[in-house]
């Protein structure tokens, strides 16, 4: 079974995971039942839920329950939706399209992924407006929140230290610093109290301008510098809060770090930390092979 899904007949649900929240109370907005995938999806009016990106699958998926009419749903995954008047509901890696050449009109939406025994279950639900119950694993959420929010304070710090490694004009971070991660990296991945990331440096990088035979041969050092520069901000106490164009899932947001006298920035969609209270030290660690340099940062807990 298949509810269509129209966008004069839907209001934009609202996501309320960038605030931190762990726990909504909603209606179901739409569901379908997919014999492809051998699941059903959900969408709630408001979600508490995080999903996974299909284009930048950096950060996992938020785990967690659904609570319906007396019932306990396992979350099987959370996905990002692709709604459109002219195509049918694609969910995740099936969404062909980029940023630039999404469809007229689409949306991006996030889809709680449950088991398709529930399919009645849902229909029910729905058909009575029934009111549902998210609940996110939050021991789970912050140990990849704290990770996300350690990669980004940390790239900043990367970004100073490998700074002197420049000989040419680049696009700078909001520091004022030459972008390395921007100019280089390839991949990302999100993991508990901390992150791992791959960066390219190849013919390209070293074009730009980048000095890659010394950074290479000055790996230690600068990475010593690195940890020097992030335990530093770890003292001052960073406090991080986020802006959003608005509350659904696709619109911008914007993460804030305040450091002491400084505010850093970025776009992100993921989750984060409101502060570090709870870790004792970073960790920074840097390897270089066959033109790719790997970065790692972990969080020591108190």
């Amino acid at each position: 079974m298949v509810i269509a899904i129209h966008h004069n007949q839907i209001e934009t649900p609202t996501v309320t995971f960038p605030e931190g929240n762990t726990q909504c109370e909603s209606q179901i907005a739409w569901f379908t039942t997919s014999e492809k995938h051998g699941a059903c999806f959900v969408v709630l009016k408001e979600s508490c839920f995080h999903p996974r990106d299909f284009r930048w699958p950096d950060q996992p998926a938020d785990k967690g329950t659904l609570q319906i009419n007396g019932k306990t749903l396992e979350v099987l995954d959370v996905v990002k939706m692709l709604s459109a008047p002219t195509v049918e509901p694609l969910f995740d890696t099936d969404i062909p399209f980029t940023k630039r050449d999404l469809p007229e009109n689409s949306r991006l939406i996030g889809a709680i992924k449950v088991d398709i025994q529930y399919a009645a279950l849902l229909e029910e639900a729905f058909t009575a407006q029934s009111s549902v119950l998210g609940q996110v694993d939050k021991d789970y959420r912050l140990v990849l929140s704290t990770g996300h929010a350690a990669g980004h304070l940390a790239s900043y710090a990367l970004n100073e230290a490998i700074a002197p490694y420049w000989r040419k004009t680049v696009p700078l971070d909001t520091r004022g610093n030459p972008d390395f991660i921007r100019q280089t990296q390839d991949k990302s991945q999100v993991v508990p109290y901390g992150c791992e990331d791959g960066f390219r440096l190849g013919k390209s990088t070293r074009k730009a301008g980048l000095n890659v035979a010394d950074l290479a041969t000055d790996l230690e050092a600068v990475e010593a510098k690195a940890n020097a520069i992030l335990n530093k901000w770890l003292e001052l106490k960073p406090s991080i809060y986020f802006e959003k164009d608005g509350p659904a899932l696709d619109e911008s947001r914007v993460w804030h770090c305040k450091v002491g006298d400084e505010n850093f920035s970025m776009f992100c969609g993921g989750t984060h930390v409101k502060n570090f209270d709870h870790v004792n030290a970073f960790k920074i660690s840097l390897s270089y092979a066959d033109q790719e340099m790997t970065f790692s940062v972990k969080a020591e807990i108190k």
